[in-house]
């Protein structure tokens, strides 16, 4: 006995191969030809898309730079503060709005993980459209009179970027020892 999707099988065969009337072969391969067309524009690209958008991701980066600044006729060079800058960045074939960016800390300070940086109310939520890219500089001697110099050097700080969806975006692990350093070369320099 056939299971039914056998004899569907061996029913479609028989009309695509139709050996008495060609009409019915081209009706076959015509509905086919229409059914997969159907598919591929109302299920399977709307399925792709939704699928996409859900996933889509904002990739947070973080570096470190120091400015060298030198006066016209001054032999001497000058460091300015080092600045710890965030650059975040909209994969996605969408907009995303940026609700806020944060530092969670891996050790608890007044228990708490999270700092939040004093920001201007009138820059966030920052609209970004696919590829685009924001970039924001913490200083890091303001970083380090607000929490770093209560942290020890083996601890270690992410970037917390959230989003008007409540969805949250992490950057690498930077170690506290490395912002101190460079805080700590820019005052030697000087």
């Amino acid at each position: 006995m056939l299971s039914f999707f056998e004899k569907t099988w061996d029913f479609y065969v028989s009309l695509l191969f139709h050996q008495h009337n060609i009409a019915i072969s081209i009706a076959t391969i015509s509905a086919t030809i229409a059914l997969l067309t159907f598919l591929i524009n109302f299920v399977f690209k709307p399925s792709f898309s939704w699928t996409k958008r859900r996933f889509a991701n904002i990739k947070v980066e973080t570096t470190i730079y120091q400015q060298f600044i030198q006066t016209v006729g001054v032999s001497q060079l000058e460091t300015g503060d080092p600045k710890f800058t965030v650059v975040v960045t909209n994969t996605s074939p969408s907009n995303k709005f940026i609700k806020n960016i944060s530092i969670r800390t891996s050790q608890k300070i007044d228990n708490q993980r999270y700092w939040y940086p004093i920001v201007n109310t009138g820059s966030f939520p920052v609209r970004l459209e696919p590829g685009q890219q924001y970039s924001y500089n913490f200083s890091i001697s303001s970083l380090h009179n607000a929490f770093l110099n209560d942290l020890n050097k083996n601890s270690t700080l992410k970037v917390l970027v959230t989003d008007t969806f409540n969805k949250k975006y992490y950057s690498k692990k930077v170690k506290v020892s490395t912002l101190t350093t460079n805080l700590e070369v820019a005052k030697n320099f000087k």
